[in-house]
């Protein structure tokens, strides 16, 4: 007995809070292991690191929104219709109304009173904006010449500065001289008009239901295509000179069409107004081909110009200490009647 007891005495007895076989290690070494590994996976991923930020950011931002030419356009609009009402002003010698639109001129500087001249016709022609708020206008005056010398048009340069939430006038008008142009822009169409044929005939009954509400219009359309008749007219009869036809589309018009073939041409006419009076036109046209005869399928604003041709777009009424136009203005308007007399 004494013997079992010396042996149950010699075996340790159990520690309270002993850690388990599974527990992992907790010495120096391993933790000065982990502190290693730590140091080198931090200077490993900073140069990666840093290299993302770099990629990431160096982008520079995108660039602030610049005015669009429709904005330019309404931008100038204002400014050049107070212009051409201040040189309406400055040449019927309204002195009052003249005060108005040069409040820097002096009196002594201002233009002698005089009758309004009857028939005035503006109309701005150049607009371009010299600072932000500044604006160079030149506007066009047509007035009955009472000698045969004198131009048939004068021009006049003004500057325009925002004051406010209206303008006025830097100075007062300079009467300025135009640019004239070197040669005609040739158009592109063939010099030879083309022969009687269906051409012909659908642009002659196109023009007399569309100038002259002869005839229902709708007939001569092409299906897609609508237009009004103008209304009322003040044509009574009309010729058609010529029929041209774009250069490179002789062939389309030789024969019977086929379904969808599509010509353009260029119709030069005189129509003759209720007093007798010849006015030639001009009109650029589509015809499309369906079931064998051809339809007018759009009416251009303008002829065709030849490729290539050289077109000098930013200057317009330009002279002496005129600076260019640029386009982005509300430029080759037609003169306006200051009168109230009726006009063509």
């Amino acid at each position: 007995m004494r013997r079992a007891e010396r042996s149950d005495a010699a075996e340790p007895s159990p520690v309270v809070g002993e850690r388990p076989w599974f527990a992992p290690a907790d010495s120096a070494g391993v933790r000065q292991v982990a502190a290693r590994v730590g140091a080198w996976t931090g200077l490993l991923c900073g140069p990666v690191a840093l290299a993302l930020c770099w990629f990431t950011t160096a982008s520079p931002p995108p660039p602030a929104p610049q005015a669009t030419v429709e904005e330019a356009r309404w931008a100038a609009a204002g400014p050049a219709g107070w212009a051409e009402q201040a040189v309406a002003a400055y040449l019927d010698g309204d002195i009052d109304a003249v005060r108005d639109y040069f409040p820097t001129v002096s009196d002594a500087d201002l233009p002698d009173a005089h009758a309004p001249r009857p028939g005035l016709r503006m109309g701005v022609v150049g607009v371009q904006e010299l600072a932000p708020g500044y604006w160079g206008v030149t506007v066009a005056v047509g007035a009955p010449r009472e000698e045969a010398q004198a131009p048939a048009v004068r021009h006049f340069a003004l500057g325009v500065a925002a004051s406010g939430d209206g303008w006025v006038a830097t100075g007062l008008p300079s009467e300025v001289a135009v640019a004239v142009p070197e040669a005609a822009v040739p158009v592109d169409y063939e010099p030879r008009p083309l022969p009687r044929g269906p051409v012909g005939e659908t642009v002659r009954a196109w023009a007399r239901a569309y100038l002259l509400a002869d005839g229902e219009l709708d007939r001569y359309l092409a299906p897609g295509f609508s237009q009004r008749p103008l209304w009322p007219t003040r044509y009574t009869d009309l010729d058609v000179d010529s029929v041209t036809v774009r250069s490179g589309q002789e062939e389309r018009v030789e024969g019977i069409p086929a379904d969808g073939a599509v010509v353009e041409v260029l119709a030069r006419l005189h129509a003759t107004d209720a007093e007798g009076r010849a006015w030639g036109l001009e009109y650029a046209l589509t015809l499309t081909a369906r079931s064998g005869r051809w339809e007018v399928s759009a009416l251009a604003p303008a002829p065709a110009l030849t490729p290539d041709t050289p077109t000098n777009t930013g200057a317009s009424a330009g002279g002496a200490g005129v600076p260019p136009a640029p386009s982005t203005a509300p430029t080759g308007s037609a003169l306006t009647d200051t009168n109230t007399s009726p006009g063509f």
